[in-house]
């Protein structure tokens, strides 16, 4: 094995392990958000602070999805920055066949 396909098959791995990392990320916001609003429901926070309390889950939400989405979208790139490194290993052995 070449190492220009190893590269590429560490980088496919590390972007199958950021796809993992983004969906903890994403699941670590939710339980954040279920255990604001349990807060909310029992009046732990007080009825005073029920708007501040709503617009901070509101704001853990927003985050999570953008964060869960950049690192889908990095996870992606750097899988097909990794599927293109193999790529250019076969076309070379192929070209390397070919001329010797």
């Amino acid at each position: 094995m070449s190492i220009v396909r190893a590269v590429g098959l560490i980088l496919i791995v590390l972007a199958l392990m950021s796809l993992l990392a983004s969906y903890d990320q994403y699941e670590s916001g939710k339980r954040t958000q279920r255990l604001m609003q349990l807060g909310t429901d029992i009046g732990m926070y007080g009825s005073s602070n029920d708007q501040i309390v709503k617009e901070y889950i509101k704001m853990v939400n927003t985050t999570s999805v953008a964060i869960t989405f950049f690192g889908v979208v990095t996870s992606v790139v750097t899988g097909l920055i990794g599927i293109c490194f193999i790529s250019i290993d076969k076309s070379i052995e192929q070209l390397q066949r070919k001329i010797g």
